[in-house]
């Protein structure tokens, strides 16, 4: 699997801190790297982000986007419940 670079929500990033403790590195608006809680991620980084280890589970993915206050981040897949 090809490295994703992660991206800082652009109307998050005022106001970085820790919400989940689960911190990874990112690019910001401005174009530099960050340590950043996902919470901060945009919501295609944090997709990505989820599936970067090769899992696909999209009631989690969904329930962690409505969480972080994305809404859904996919949509379910044909035949789902």
């Amino acid at each position: 699997m090809q490295p994703t670079t992660l991206l800082v929500d652009k109307y998050r990033e005022r106001n970085l801190e820790i919400h989940t403790g689960i911190l990874v590195r990112a690019v910001d608006s401005r174009g530099r790297w960050r340590v950043i809680d996902i919470y901060y991620l945009d919501k295609t980084s944090l997709l990505s982000w989820l599936r970067s280890d090769g899992g696909k589970n999209e009631l989690a993915e969904n329930t962690i986007g409505e969480l972080f206050g994305h809404g859904k981040l996919t949509e379910p897949s044909k035949g789902a419940i």
